[in-house]
């Protein structure tokens, strides 16, 4: 009872039944994804890419990434600009597409000026992401948009949740260009691939910082749209970046000698 108080006072309104059951679904698909990290099967991109068991068409990891990225970017940035050029735009609504939009730029940016690749990425896969990214940005989007002329929440949040997205979207880049600065040592003098262990910011304590204020962002974005398809994304995001968090751990752990095992993997000293 208490937590449906207090959800009372933090989500503006009750979703229509189309969302609820996305809502749902999304749910589903997040812990579904937990337990297959937990398994040891881990989505195969990035530093878990088995490039010797790819059997389809391939795209080098940069492009991939890029492709992942694009379509979610660009619907996020059609909303905002139609919201804008609108006679009288709703100022949460333009607050929300915006952070949404950044997010996204900000990913495409690194992709292209920050991070370091080296593998590749299974086509399929990436135009699979694509297009769950490009889907949940439109289901958010559409959530705040049925939100405007509902029951406003009993407690305004935007302004901690603009806050907290501006932490953990500067947070989240600042790891990032740390582990891109690892990438110019990450070969012997044979030009030999081998590991460093990440060091740094938060890295001190945990493996994957950058996962956590990813995490942090998307509260943010949760407590500026004040939705309940918002708080789920929220949920999701955090559930799946932490188990993501526990299989990176170990696999540093497998290709580094050493590496340091009182290091949490996700929120430091806990987890």
């Amino acid at each position: 009872m208490a937590l449906l108080k207090v959800m009372e006072m933090i989500v503006a309104h009750p979703d229509p039944v189309g969302l609820r059951a996305v809502q749902v679904f999304n749910l589903v698909g997040a812990i579904r994804m937990v337990f297959a990290e937990r398994r040891g099967e881990s989505m195969p991109y990035s530093k878990f890419a088995q490039t010797d068991s790819i059997k389809g068409r391939i795209f080098s990891s940069r492009t991939g990434m890029a492709i992942i990225y694009s379509p979610a970017a660009l619907v996020c940035a059609c909303f905002l600009l139609t919201k804008l050029s609108s006679p009288a735009p709703d100022h949460r609504l333009v607050v929300f597409s915006t952070a949404l939009t950044i997010h996204f730029i900000k990913r495409l940016l690194e992709v292209f000026f920050v991070h370091k690749y080296s593998g590749s990425m299974e086509m399929s896969l990436s135009f699979t992401i694509s297009i769950f990214y490009a889907l949940a940005s439109a289901q958010q989007l559409y959530a705040q948009h049925f939100s405007v002329h509902q029951q406003p929440p009993s407690i305004d949040l935007m302004r901690f949740g603009m806050v907290l997205f501006l932490v953990g979207i500067v947070g989240n880049f600042y790891h990032h260009s740390l582990l891109a600065g690892l990438r110019k040592d990450d070969k012997d003098k044979d030009g030999k691939k081998w590991y460093v262990i990440p060091q740094g910011g938060l890295f001190t304590w945990v493996v994957c910082p950058h996962y956590l204020f990813e995490s942090i962002g998307f509260l943010g974005i949760a407590l500026i749209g004040q939705t309940t398809t918002t708080f789920v994304n929220a949920f999701a995001t955090f559930i799946t970046l932490a188990a993501r968090s526990e299989s990176t751990k170990r696999w540093y752990e497998k290709k580094i000698e050493g590496f340091p095992k009182e290091r949490r993997a996700f929120v430091p000293f806990l987890f």
